[in-house]
C-alpha cells in the first residue's frame, strides 16, 4: 500500500472510531422507518422526498462521503429497474415515443405510465439500500447481529458470515494479485486475452483461500461448541439518551407512516392513466413520516457530543 493509501485508510479509521455508535435496536428502528415506506409507498414524489431525507440522515450520522457511497450503490439498481420496466411494460395509454424497429420485435413504444412506475420502483429499491446504509452508519454490525441472534440465531449467524466473507475475499484477492504481480504475471496487462489468462490462477487461488477460510470458521465454531447446547448471548450496549432520542424519532415516523397508509396516503395509481401526484394534506403527512426520524438522527448526534 502506498503512502497516500495508508494515510486515507488512517483517516477513514479515525473517522469511524470517532463516530458515535448507537444501540442496535434504535438503529434498526430508524432503518425500519425507511424500509416500511419503501415497501408500501408507490408515489414517486413521496419516495423521492424520503430518499433525500435518508441521504441527509446518512450525511449527518457518517458524513457526506458515506451518503455519496450509498447514493452510488443505489442509483445504478434504481436506473436499471426503471429502464427495464419502461422497455418491457405495455400497460398504459400515453405514448411518449417509439424506439427504432428491431428484428423480430418491430417498433417498441415507450409509454409514460410504465416510465413513472419504473421510476417509483427504482426509488423504492434505492430507499431500501439507503435504509441498510443508515443502519450500518448508526450501529456496530456485531451489535446488530448479536441483537438479531437472540430471535433467529441461525439466520443471524449465516448473515454475519456472509457479510464478513466479502471483505475477507477482497483482502485475499488484493494479496493474491500482489503476489502474482511480483512473480511477473500479466495482472495489469491491457489485452483482454492476457488478463483472462492471468485471471485463471488468481481465481483458483481465491477459491482455495475461500475454502480454507470456510473450513477454519467451521472448526472455530465446532471448537466453541456451537449448537451443542444453550448459547450465551453477548451483552448489548446500554441505552443512552442519544439512543432514546433516535428510537423515539423513528417510532414517531413509523406510527405516522402506518396512520398515513391506513388513510391511503403515499399510494399512487400509475395505470391505466397517471393520477394526481399530490392531494390536500399530503405535505403534512409526508413531513410527519419523514421529519421525526431525520430530527432524531440530528438531535441524537448533537446529544452525543
Amino acid at each position: 500500500m502506498n503512502r497516500h493509501g495508508a494515510a486515507q485508510l488512517e483517516t477513514d479509521s479515525m473517522g469511524i472510531a470517532d463516530r458515535p455508535r448507537y444501540h442496535p435496536a434504535a438503529a434498526l428502528a430508524c432503518a425500519a422507518a425507511l424500509f416500511l415506506p419503501a415497501a408500501c409507498w408507490t408515489n414517486p414524489l413521496w419516495l423521492g422526498a424520503l430518499l433525500a431525507s435518508a441521504l441527509a440522515a446518512i450525511a449527518v450520522s457518517a458524513g457526506p462521503a458515506a451518503s455519496g457511497r450509498a447514493l452510488a450503490a443505489a442509483l445504478p439498481l434504481a436506473a436499471a429497474f426503471a429502464a427495464v420496466n419502461a422497455l418491457i411494460s405495455r400497460t398504459g395509454e400515453t405514448v411518449l415515443f417509439h424506439l427504432p424497429p428491431l428484428p423480430l420485435a418491430g417498433p417498441i413504444p415507450i409509454l409514460l405510465e410504465p416510465v413513472v412506475f419504473g421510476i417509483a420502483s427504482g426509488l423504492r429499491i434505492a430507499l431500501a439500500v439507503a435504509s441498510f446504509s443508515l443502519a450500518e452508519s448508526l450501529a456496530d454490525a456485531d451489535d446488530a447481529f448479536s441483537l438479531c441472534s437472540r430471535f433467529a440465531p441461525k439466520t443471524a449467524l449465516a448473515t454475519a458470515l456472509t457479510v464478513l466473507a466479502m471483505p475477507r475475499m477482497r483482502r485475499d484477492l488484493d494479496r493474491i494479485r500482489g503476489v502474482m504481480r511480483v512473480r511477473g504475471a500479466a495482472v495489469d496487462a491491457r489485452g483482454a486475452c492476457a488478463r483472462a489468462a492471468a485471471a485463471r490462477p488468481i481465481l483458483r487461488a481465491l477459491l482455495s483461500s475461500s475454502i480454507e477460510g470456510a473450513w477454519d470458521t467451521a472448526v472455530a465454531l465446532h471448537t466453541r461448541g456451537f449448537g451443542s447446547g444453550s448459547r450465551a448471548a453477548p451483552p448489548l450496549p446500554p441505552w443512552r439518551p442519544r439512543d432514546i432520542i433516535l428510537a423515539g424519532g423513528a417510532c414517531i415516523s413509523l406510527a405516522a407512516t402506518v396512520i398515513g397508509l391506513a388513510a391511503g396516503r403515499g399510494v399512487y395509481a400509475c395505470h391505466p392513466r397517471l393520477g394526481p401526484l399530490a392531494r390536500p394534506g399530503d405535505m403534512a403527512a409526508l413531513c410527519a413520516a419523514a421529519g421525526p426520524f431525520l430530527a432524531g438522527v440530528a438531535l441524537s448526534r448533537r446529544a452525543s457530543r
